[in-house]
This record gives structure tokens, sequence and C-alpha cells, in this order.
């Protein structure tokens, strides 16, 4: 599949400086899932205004993009809003999303009805995840593991950072949204890597991943796509289970009950998405 597709569904999402709209076509054109425009950190202060304005073009020329705006406590965020009202960006994309408080103040501010992605970068947005993802706008949770790593003072592979995937994990989860969307791979054109993180952060949940290159966008897509063997066992499990009617039933030793039958739909839905691997 290529294109544009909802943000609560996306796999990729490709990151391009906001300051550099040559790019954005580029980016329109690798097959990510969403083009992320950065008005924060890939902008220094000076070229923040000129961010602004090519950001609102490419919006008001009808080209789909989520937007990271500044964060809510920094003195940039009201012009990043300002700039972009009366748009309908694919999401908002809130950086150190660190309290509800902070994305219903960012909400009040943009009342267009845009979803907002809420980036978890720091362990006060660690400590307030559940509370985050509960909030109505929010219907994804990401994770900046580079920054968090540094508030953490652990390295990019500890144990705690796992710890911290998996709550992000179960914050989704209890707040019904669609799993989380893992962090950049640092190695732009190491496609191996790439690869390598992609598997890690399907089995650990996670169905989605921010990409800092347009190399990345194939093998992430590819990844987080259902097999053909996942969609073959999917297919089976739903029509075994409208065959036999209510309550569990057994297949090849293993049962079969609503969860399981739930996770099989999901997997369809998915394919009906991006096809399968």
């Amino acid at each position: 599949m290529t294109g544009p597709v909802s943000a609560i569904h996306a796999r990729s999402w490709l990151f391009v400086p906001g300051d550099r709209p040559d790019r954005f076509r580029k980016a329109a054109t690798s097959g990510a899932d969403v083009v992320l425009i950065d008005l924060e950190d890939a902008v220094d202060p000076q070229w923040k205004a000129l961010a602004r304005d090519a950001c609102r073009k490419h919006l008001d020329a009808g080209q789909p993009a989520a937007i990271r705006v500044n964060g809510v406590d920094t003195p940039y965020v009201n012009e990043d809003l300002r700039a972009l009202a009366g748009t309908k960006p694919t999401a908002i994309v809130v950086p150190k999303a660190e309290s509800p408080e902070q994305i219903r103040s960012l909400v009040a501010a943009f009342p267009q009805d845009v979803p907002v992605v809420a980036l978890i970068e720091t362990i006060k947005g660690v400590d307030a995840m559940a509370d985050i993802a509960a909030e109505p706008a929010v219907v994804r949770l990401a994770l900046g593991h580079i920054d968090l790593s540094m508030d953490l003072g652990v390295g990019l592979e500890a144990p705690l950072l796992v710890h911290v995937r998996n709550l992000m994990v179960l914050a989704s989860r209890r707040a019904h949204l669609h799993p989380p969307i893992d962090g950049i791979c640092l190695e732009m054109v190491a496609t191996d890597a790439v690869t390598v993180q992609v598997h890690g952060a399907r089995e650990q949940g996670f169905r989605g991943k921010l990409c800092i290159h347009p190399t990345q966008v194939p093998v992430v897509n590819y990844g987080f796509t259902p097999s053909q063997d996942d969609v073959d066992w999917a297919h089976q499990v739903v029509a075994l289970s409208r065959s036999a009617g209510s309550g569990a039933i057994a297949h090849e030793s293993r049962m079969i009950d609503r969860a399981v039958i739930k996770r099989a739909e999901g997997i369809l839905l998915l394919a009906a998405q991006y096809g399968r691997r």
C-alpha cells in the first residue's frame, strides 16, 4: 500500500525537517504511511518561522502530513498552532508529553478535530503515560527513546527501556488505543539494523516506527504488515468460529476462544489495509 493512512493505524512515520520544503515531495513519494513534518528538534530557532510557513503551504495545497509541533512548555508552540490554524493535519505529534493537562491545553489552542500522538521522552512522561493515553484526543503513544535514555541516564539497550516499552504497550491497551509507535533507528541506511529493531518492536507489541530516512520506510512497512501465514491462520480461525458458533473450540490441539478470534480479526483488518508479506 502507498500513500497516507490514518494516524491510528499508520506503520511508518517519516520525519522531514520543516525548513526543508524541498524534501516534502520526496518524503511523500517514499511510501511512508505518514509524512511527519518536524517543527521541533530538526529546526533551529532562526528558521522556525520559515518552517511554519512551508508547513502551512504544504497543508493548504492539499498535501497530507502530520506535524510535530514544539513542546507545549516552549515559547514556540503558540506560534506553531497559530500558523496551523484552519488546517487539517493527519495528526499533531506532541513532543515530551508529560501530563494530560498539556494535551488538553494544546487541544484547546488548536480546536480543529485533529488526532494527537503523544511522544513519551521523559521520566515524567513515563509516569503519566496511562493518564495521557486516556485523553480523548490521543490516538497513539510513541516512544522517544533517545531523549528518554538521556533523561534516565541509561543506554539505548538498557533493561529499563525494555520495561518502559512494556508499560507503553500496556497503557495503550488499557486506553483501547492502537499499539504504540517505536522510536527511530539511528542507523539511517543500515536496513539490517532497522529490520532487527522492527522485529523486536513487533514482538513487544508495537505496530509502527518513526523513520529518519526514506530507505527505512519499506523495511518498516514490511515488518509491520501481516505475513501470508498470519493471514491464512486468521482466515482459518474466523471460518472455524463462524461454523462452530459461540464458545471456545479446539483446533489442532489448540483452544480457540473469543480472544484468539479477536486477534485473527485484527490481522485481517490490517491485511485489508496493507496487503500481506
